[in-house]
């Protein structure tokens, strides 16, 4: 086979992520509190938003994620996972690995979509906002090495109380590896 390189490397601005709690991180003063559970069905909606198949089964755990010293709740989390996972409830611990040690179910890889929308008003109350007030949604897609879905996180934060800030650094990616490097 012939191997075709570049004379210089190609300079790009990257992120360096380590692992899938390095994307979109809360504060690590913040918390989840569990506040329901139970298995669902997949409807046509929560399918299309889970990116699964109609009629799926879940178990889903309902959360309010808040800073420790303040009773304003950062965003409201469901979390999807597979039925065998369920015994996963209460770890303190982020649910993608506690799935990975109790299971051996690895992460290959997490797509992440952000939504704009309006918060529902089954979860207006436990966010101390009103129905209809502009949110973000954060949806976090974890899969296997098998590229089947175990994992989905569903989290709905009011507009204000919500930031995304991203730092790139400038790098070059080598010819021969592919790999990415910092300057």
């Amino acid at each position: 086979g012939t191997v075709v390189r570049a004379r210089q490397p190609t300079q790009s601005y990257v992120q360096a992520v380590r692992s899938p709690a390095e994307l979109l991180q809360y504060p690590p003063e913040s918390k989840l509190v569990v506040v329901g559970t139970g298995e669902v069905r997949a409807t046509r909606k929560l399918a299309r938003q889970l990116g699964c198949a109609t009629g799926s089964r879940w178990f889903r755990i309902s959360c309010v994620r808040r800073l420790r010293d303040s009773k304003v709740p950062i965003c409201w989390v469901d979390v999807y996972v597979l039925p065998d996972y369920a015994s996963i409830v209460g770890r303190r611990q982020p649910v993608y690995e506690a799935i990975e040690q109790r299971f051996g179910q690895q992460v290959a890889g997490v797509d992440i979509e952000l939504r704009a929308g309006l918060i529902a008003a089954d979860i207006a109350k436990p966010l101390d906002v009103l129905p209809g007030t502009p949110s973000l949604t954060v949806i976090r897609r974890y899969v296997g090495p098998d590229r089947k879905l175990f994992e989905v996180s569903v989290s709905e934060h009011p507009a204000e109380r919500y930031t995304y800030s991203l730092h790139l650094k400038r790098g070059w990616q080598s010819g021969a590896a592919g790999g990415w490097a910092a300057l």
